[in-house]
């Protein structure tokens, strides 16, 4: 058996997209293969005690310093592993050089874009990256990004995807109106949904600047917590778009949301001329899973994250092009096109995808 130790400082409970793409794969995989090491969290022990396998959190954010790189050590070597996996590339990926075992790493994206361009940054990027057996990239955007920096490395994409028996959609007139009637104010109107961190990279003020431009009156949700917040609560008043901001919801009551929305619009942007993009975009496999027809932009990763005929691209995300794309939405049979759901079966079920990374984790392991 390959056994190998996962080093990050992004495991659950933390939420974000890293943790849950982490959560998702090493739930599936075999919990005698491989040992997360991570840091603590005031929730720790509660999920430690049910995940599958063992996690070891250490008391200090783990970066390339002395003293991570010797309490790693120990780890890595009680567990006599024959591979440490780092994610993300930077800066904890830096560690891999210089702590001795064979490495791989793991990368998203905006963790390699940006980190590029600041001075000395870069080499010790490429350092980390040529010294690697190979690198996990999670989507096609990442691994461009990986190749942009050293082309001759190895990278095995393995995509995000959802938990495809938690995310479905509604199988009932009844339900759906039952669920619309929990969360709106007023469940005769189309719902928008919009579900991430609330940070300008995410685009949730482009959702309520659409809404204001609609030939039609619409309910605007918001779902997640962030430091945007208060200025998006000033936005949708000022505009007099009818919004609800939910926070941050338990995962039962973010999937019945997902199945009660009629569009699910996520416009992200690009920021500092490029340099920020969304690398993926798991909330957009979540939604087109959940039933619900999507609007987005194709900044960084995220034309990646859809599939099928269904979902509406924007190559530019002003307010107007959004509300274009919400309306034509809004104008289309609700109904997902027949094969759709199968379509994000093929390419976004966990169960396939944790394949596939512990088919790259032998691959590094071997290299």
């Amino acid at each position: 058996m390959i056994k190998h130790v996962l080093v990050t400082n992004d495991f659950p409970p933390k939420v974000g997209g890293i943790q849950s793409y982490l959560f998702e794969i090493y739930s599936r995989l075999d919990p005698e293969s491989y040992l997360v090491a991570t840091t603590v969290h005031e929730d720790a022990a509660a999920f430690d005690r049910k995940f599958p396998g063992e996690v070891i959190r250490l008391k200090h954010r783990l970066l390339p310093v002395a003293g991570t790189r010797s309490d790693l050590l120990a780890v890595v070597s009680a567990f006599q592993a024959d591979l440490v996996v780092y994610d993300p590339i930077w800066p904890i990926g830096a560690l891999g050089a210089r702590l001795g075992p064979p490495y791989g790493l793991i990368a998203h994206g905006a963790e390699v874009v940006l980190p590029a361009k600041l001075p000395g940054v870069a080499g010790s990027m490429r350092r980390s990256l040529s010294g690697a057996r190979g690198v996990i990239a999670a989507g096609s955007y990442p691994m461009q990004a990986v190749r942009s920096l050293v082309p001759t490395v190895p990278t095995f994409e393995v995509a995000p995807g959802a938990d495809l028996s938690r995310f479905v959609p509604t199988q009932s007139v009844e339900e759906r109106d039952a669920i619309r009637k929990r969360f709106m104010g007023d469940s005769r109107l189309p719902m928008i949904l919009f579900v991430s961190r609330l940070v300008p990279r995410k685009g949730a003020d482009r959702v309520i600047e659409a809404a204001r431009l609609l030939d039609q009156p619409v309910e605007v949700h918001i779902v997640g917590s962030g430091r945007d917040r208060a200025r998006l609560e000033r936005l949708a008043k000022r505009r007099g778009v009818n919004t609800i901001f939910h926070g941050a919801l338990p995962d039962g009551d973010l999937e019945q949301v997902y199945r009660a929305a009629d569009v699910f619009c996520f416009p992200a942007r690009s920021r500092w001329l490029g340099l920020e993009q969304e690398g993926f975009g798991i909330v957009l496999v979540e939604a087109q899973a959940s039933g619900a027809r999507v609007v987005c932009t194709r900044t960084g990763g995220m034309a990646d994250a859809v599939v099928g005929t269904s979902p509406v691209v924007l190559d530019e995300g002003s307010a107007a092009a959004v509300a274009g794309g919400i309306s034509f939405q809004l104008k289309a049979d609700p109904k997902l096109p027949a094969g759709e759901r199968h379509l994000i079966i093929e390419k976004f079920d966990y169960g396939r995808l944790s394949l596939q990374y512990g088919e790259a984790i032998l691959k590094l392991a071997k290299q």
